[in-house]
């Protein structure tokens, strides 16, 4: 679906049900119908299955600090880089399954993919346009990533594998619990962190330093002639768009498949507690 068709879509009401924060672990679909359908949709199940988790990834204070701005810089950005290597993985698992019934319904990487912008914001943050290798920050986080965060990109890269027959615990439909938890949670409350951020350390209204938290509309063309910068309500209507694929997703699943979906989006958040939780300033390498 095309950004201006997912804006065409009613703008949500308010009792929209809300999403988690941005913040850890598969079967295809039968041909043959559930054999009981549900009357509650997968996005609202999602939601409902992870509420406690969303609390708990919540809870530490450097999340307070990283929602409010008020991470270091240092700190932030081994956040992005953490952040970086998690975002490949999954945008490269679900463009290896993009055209999977279950998955073509939210896949749109125009609109969505993060993996570029937190590519954009360290090489901002470091000044090193390859700054994996060539940063001081970059070279040590590769020397010393933390194996809660290994373990997360093993997990997604695992999912993305292209083997027709893989079911249960190796299924691409999996990867819609890592979408929902990621991309929901960024769109719910990047621009507020954006809007901290810029304050705290003086970034400029153009977007760098903050693109991660950013979205921005592919099919538009702003005054400065890049596309323009998704507000509230367009952001509201990309996550109705997705929390319908989402719906879409589980009607074409098994029951047993659901319930597949439910926990790898409970393993999921804790994965996103094993990257926050690993939120040190990076150590710079020895002279």
């Amino acid at each position: 679906m095309t950004t201006a068709a997912i804006l065409s879509l009613p703008t949500p009401s308010s009792s929209q049900p809300s999403t988690p924060g941005p913040l850890a672990p598969a079967t295809p679909p039968t041909s043959t119908p559930p054999a009981v359908a549900t009357s509650v949709g997968l996005a609202q199940r999602l939601r409902e299955s992870t509420a406690q988790a969303h609390q708990d990834v919540m809870m530490p204070a450097v999340v307070h600090k990283l929602v409010k701005g008020q991470l270091s810089r240092s700190m932030h950005l081994r956040y992005l880089m953490l952040l970086h290597g998690v975002y490949s993985a999954l945008e490269d698992a679900l463009a290896a399954h993009a055209t999977h019934p279950c998955l073509s319904g939210v896949y749109n990487p125009a609109l969505l993919s993060r993996a570029g912008a937190l590519e954009s914001d360290c090489e901002y943050y470091t000044g090193e346009r390859e700054w994996s290798e060539r940063s001081e920050e970059g070279k040590a986080l590769q020397k010393d990533k933390p194996d809660a965060v290994r373990q997360y990109e093993a997990r997604l890269r695992d999912l993305g594998e292209k083997d027709e027959g893989e079911t249960g615990e190796r299924s691409p439909t999996l990867l819609l619990a890592h979408a929902y938890v990621r991309y929901l949670g960024d769109l719910s409350g990047g621009q507020a962190i954006a809007r901290a951020l810029r304050k705290s350390y003086s970034l400029p209204d153009s977007g760098e330093g903050s693109a991660f938290y950013e979205f921005y509309l592919p099919d538009t063309v702003s005054s400065n002639g890049l596309p323009e910068r998704a507000d509230l309500n367009e952001t509201k209507r990309i996550k109705e768009w997705f929390r319908e694929g989402l719906d879409r997703a589980g009607e074409l699943m098994t029951e047993e498949e659901r319930l597949r979906v439910l926990k790898e989006a409970r393993d999921a958040f804790t994965y996103n507690i094993g990257v926050s939780g690993h939120l040190s300033p990076v150590r710079r390498s020895a002279r």
